[in-house]
Formats: C-alpha cells, sequence, structure tokens
C-alpha cells in the first residue's frame, strides 16, 4: 500500500491547516497526559489517583455514539473549533478547581475529544475527492497520529522536568488554540443531517450490520485488547522483568507507535487494493505474524532485547488497523461517516475498559507478564480463528460451485 511522500498530500492547502492542527492539537494532547498524571500525583501522593485521571478520559468514549454523530449533524470545522476551544478552557480550569471538581473537568475533556476527531473524519471525503488521495490523507493522518505521540511523551517527560507539571497543561491548552485558530481558515460545504437519532441508528447499522466492516471491527477490537492493553501494564511489566530504575521504562512504551509506522511499511510491500476480502486476510495475517513473535519475546523472560522485539511486534501487529480505517472507507457512505466512526469507537474503547478489567484481574493472579501473555494469546487465538473460518467457507463455495 505505497503511498507518495508526505509533501504532494500537504500541498492541498486545506488539508495542510487540518495536519498542521492535528500536529500541534496531539503533541500539546500526549504531553498533558503525562503531565496530568504527575500534576494529580504531586495534588495528592496517589498513584491510585493519577490513575483514575487517564481513566476518567477513557470512559468518556462510551458516549461516543452520541457525541460523534454530532460531526454529521453540524458543519465539522464548526465542531472540530468548539471542541479546541472547550478542550482549552477545560484544561485551564483544572489548574485553578478545587480537587473535587478535577475529575468531572478531565470527563468532559474526553467528551469534548470525540466529536473532533470523528468530524475531522468527515471532512476528509469533501476536501479530497479524489480517492486515491482521501485514502492517502487518511494513512498520513494516522502516521503522524503515531509519531506525535512518541514526541508527545518525550517532550511532555522533557518539560515537566524544566518547568513542572501546570506550565505543561498550559502549553497543553494553548496547542488548542492555535489548532483553532488554522482551523478557522477552511471553508468547505458539507450537507448536514437534521437527525441525531436517525444519524446514531444509521452509524451503528453502517458499522454492525455489514459484514465486512462487523469483521473489521471485531478484528481491531481483539487487537486493541492484546496489544494495547499489554502496552497500557508497560510500568508493572518493566518492574516485574528488570526493576523499577531500568532505561526499559522509557523505551517500551515509545516502540508500540514506531511499531505500527513499520507495519505500515511492511503493509506497502503488497500492491494497492480496493478488495475487501484481500484487506482483511493482509490484516490477519500481519495480526498473526505480530502476536507470534510478541509472545515469544515475551515468554523468553528478563531479556532486554525480547522485550524490545515483543513491544515493537505488538506495534507492527496493530499496524493492520490500517487495513481496516481502510475498509471503512469503502463500504460506510461519506454522509454518515462521523456517525461510524463514533460507533467504532465507543464499540472499540469499550473492549478496551473490560480488557482493562480483566488484566487488572489477570495481574494479580499470575502477574503483569503472564497477564500480557494470556491477552496477546486471546486476541492470536480469535484471529486465526477468524483466517480459518473464512478460509473454510470459501473452500465450501468454491466446492459448492464446482459440483453445479
Amino acid at each position: 500500500m505505497k503511498t507518495p511522500f508526505a509533501k504532494h498530500i500537504l500541498r492541498h492547502p486545506h488539508y495542510r491547516r487540518i495536519w498542521m492542527a492535528q500536529v500541534f492539537s496531539e503533541l500539546g494532547d500526549w504531553a498533558g497526559r503525562l503531565a496530568i498524571a504527575l500534576y494529580i500525583l504531586h495534588r495528592t501522593g496517589s498513584a491510585t489517583a493519577a490513575g483514575l485521571a487517564l481513566a476518567t478520559t477513557v470512559a468518556a468514549s462510551l458516549l461516543a455514539p452520541l457525541l460523534g454523530s454530532l460531526g454529521d449533524r453540524f458543519p465539522p470545522i464548526r465542531v472540530m473549533i468548539i471542541c479546541d476551544v472547550v478542550r482549552a478552557a477545560l484544561f485551564s480550569a483544572v489548574l485553578v478547581a478545587p480537587f473535587g471538581l478535577i475529575y468531572p473537568l478531565l470527563f468532559l475533556v474526553g467528551l469534548a475529544a470525540i466529536p473532533f476527531t470523528t468530524a475531522r473524519l468527515k471532512l476528509y471525503p469533501y476536501l479530497l475527492p479524489d480517492e486515491t488521495q482521501m485514502q492517502q490523507a487518511r494513512h498520513f493522518s494516522y502516521s503522524t497520529n503515531q509519531s506525535v505521540q512518541i514526541l508527545g511523551f518525550v517532550a511532555g517527560g522533557i518539560l515537566v522536568q524544566a518547568m513542572g507539571a501546570s506550565w505543561v497543561l498550559l502549553i497543553d491548552a494553548a496547542s488548542f488554540i492555535l489548532s483553532a485558530i488554522l482551523l478557522a481558515g477552511i471553508t468547505v460545504a458539507i450537507p448536514a443531517d437534521s437527525s441525531i437519532r436517525r444519524l446514531i441508528s444509521a452509524g451503528y447499522r453502517a458499522v454492525w450490520h455489514h459484514s465486512d466492516m462487523r469483521q473489521a471491527c471485531l478484528l481491531m477490537a481483539v487487537g486493541l485488547a492484546g496489544f494495547s492493553v499489554s502496552v497500557e501494564l508497560v510500568a508493572l511489566f518493566v518492574q516485574e522483568q528488570y526493576g523499577p530504575h531500568s532505561w526499559l521504562l522509557g523505551l517500551l512504551p515509545a516502540l508500540f507507535p514506531l511499531g505500527i509506522l513499520l507495519g505500515k511499511r511492511i503493509l506497502g510491500i503488497w500492491p494497492p487494493t480496493k478488495d475487501v476480502a484481500t484487506l482483511l486476510l493482509r490484516g490477519r495475517l500481519i495480526t498473526i505474524a505480530g502476536s507470534a513473535a510478541a509472545l515469544a519475546g515475551l515468554a523468553l523472560g528478563s531479556r532486554p532485547w525480547a522485550s524490545v522485539a515483543a513491544f515493537l511486534a505488538m506495534g507492527i501487529a496493530t499496524g493492520s488497523s490500517y487495513l481496516y480505517r481502510d475498509i471503512m472507507q469503502y463500504v460506510v457512505p461519506k454522509a454518515i461517516f462521523a456517525s461510524a466512526g463514533g460507533f467504532l469507537q465507543s464499540f472499540l474503547q469499550t473492549v478496551a475498559v473490560l480488557s482493562l478489567l480483566l488484566a487488572s484481574l489477570l495481574i494479580g493472579s499470575m502477574g503483569p507478564t503472564k497477564a500480557c501473555i494470556v491477552l496477546i494469546g486471546i486476541s492470536c487465538s480469535y484471529t486465526l480463528f477468524s483466517l480459518l473460518h473464512n478460509l473454510t467457507l470459501k473452500t465450501r463455495k468454491y466446492l459448492t460451485k464446482g459440483t453445479l
């Protein structure tokens, strides 16, 4: 799935503005995640309270079907600007609010992030009517997200040490304002729908009633449960295998988004296609291969090179999400793209929350390393079952035709 150089896509002035807004907003967002955890840890002295703050923003995603449809109901640019301004105000308010109000404010931050993301997805078919360019833009934006995630964590760690968590939260708020200013220069005519209820229903049907999209959704969900949740446990994994002060604590989380980018490059070896069955097959194959490598690396225990390979392999396997998002582009009507994206985001975050609960139970009984192995094993097993089931159906269909 080869993509032309980024500069080719960035020549489009409106997309360039959206991309720059994404960079500034997500840099502040990822740095802010680290800063908010340390800010609350400093105020309370409780690691549990800091973890709860991050979980609060994730919990807001459960309302994604309702809020995601706002990008279809109202002009997407207006929705994105309002979300940016609201998030800037909320992060600023966190610094002066009584402690009891911090969690509700963070929940509202999570709510505001949902329509921003789905509205951005809605824009691409109208800004870039050429299907190839639209696909390239989606891939480049997703790659940007992974790159910014690495830079955001690194920059956040440096800035927190140099300036303190409070200043980093103010920088986060300023990044949202800068994003809103960039978006204000975009003008594009997009038809809106007047019924939120109809949009939510249409988004659900587009994802769940279409067999190919449903398969892609389930494969993304099990990948999230196996790989992304394992990355969330990285601090506990490092402490168990190497001790609390190991240099791997900073390296392993960064390897996951790096692996996703590498997975995208590996997928680029195959020729481009719009055939959904082929995309699903390729996604399953890279997930199974990455799962096997990750399981082998984790099973080797406290060998740094094996742990590095394992977390890089988790990212490579997650690179299959590029293919599944392409399927969404091909099968979901652009008029309800934001609503479908909202439902998909809500489903994936629900799976993430349930997987984190399962992981917490597994950690208590077998430790973080074995918990990661179980989660990835479940993901690999389902993907392998899905592959074999699909091949069986195709074989039966072929044999049936041959007997007619």
